[in-house]
């Protein structure tokens, strides 16, 4: 079955073959942009250790939670998805310098309800967008309906038995749903534990 979480290590054309045979480095634009990034978020593991200390390399693949493609430098994959590492702080609108940007998971963090940052709705090229149990809150903007590229949509499950670090559970509210429609490449939606405002 086609996996598009590892399709994102991929080139962007298809026709093209990644090797991971040589070393690829960052694009210097894109390591600037991540580092800019990570300003704003703190990430521990278990053991209270920064688990983006490794964010120094200026090569592709070492860095916790960040995919490259191999030949180009290009960054196309931020995962944070985790049950181990604590990801929490504030979203910065600096991803939207990462042009080629295909997929965005930030599930199982606490963000101890913050909104969905508005500037999520301009990564047009994103296919697969995970912001589920993370604990984000409050209403769910319209405008990611101009994520018309997206195959998996995932922002359910925060009232599910989660406990997180600042022990409240944030749930997300939506109104009318018309901006659904705009998905038409949509494969997988999860809104569970939505609340409905009509």
């Amino acid at each position: 079955m086609f996996d598009i979480r590892q399709s994102m290590e991929l080139c962007p054309n298809m026709l093209e073959k990644c090797t991971e045979a040589n070393v690829t480095l960052f694009k210097e634009s894109e390591r600037k942009t991540l580092l800019e990034f990570k300003q704003s978020l703190q990430a521990v593991d278990s053991s209270g250790i920064d688990v983006l200390s490794s964010w120094k390399s200026e090569e592709c693949g070492v860095w916790v939670g960040v995919s490259c493609n191999n030949l180009t430098g290009y960054v196309g994959k931020p995962d944070f998805r985790s049950r181990f590492k604590d990801v929490a702080g504030a979203i910065s609108s600096s991803l939207l310098k990462l042009h080629h940007l295909r997929l965005l998971d930030l599930s199982y963090n606490d963000f101890n309800g913050s909104v969905i940052p508005e500037f999520f709705g301009s990564l047009k090229k994103l296919r697969y967008l995970d912001l589920s149990k993370a604990n984000f809150g409050g209403p769910i903007p319209s405008n990611l309906g101009k994520l018309s590229m997206l195959e998996t949509f995932r922002l359910g499950g925060n009232g599910e038995g989660l406990f997180y670090r600042h022990n409240i559970v944030n749930t997300f509210t939506v109104g009318k749903l018309e901006w659904l429609s705009h998905l038409s490449f949509i494969r997988e939606l999860d809104l569970s534990f939505v609340i409905r405002n009509e």
